[in-house]
């Protein structure tokens, strides 16, 4: 499956980890997720959540203690559209 990244998602991810003190493992636990997510597999330990108001296939889940992925996913892409703690994005 291919990713696609969207142009919010690489903002988001700049701020969010010139805030985080762990950078090497949040990007150790983001990496297992979306490789998961590629390959079509539920990733284990995480909560998914289907976001109804976005529509069909949209879908959050915490992939590092506060930090939420918003995500699609279609027959052949995953589109990353956001990421950052849940006060930043659900305003």
């Amino acid at each position: 499956m291919r990713i696609y990244y969207a142009g919010q998602f690489k903002k988001d991810f700049q701020k969010i980890e010139n805030t985080i003190k762990n950078k090497k493992e949040f990007r150790v636990e983001l990496r297992r997720f979306i490789t998961a997510l590629q390959f079509e597999k539920i990733p284990s330990g995480y909560t998914i959540n289907e976001l109804l108001a976005k529509g069909s296939n949209w879908y959050d889940c915490y992939v590092y203690k506060d930090i939420i992925l918003i995500y699609r996913i279609d027959q052949v892409c995953l589109t990353l559209q956001r990421i950052g703690r849940i006060k930043d994005l659900y305003r």
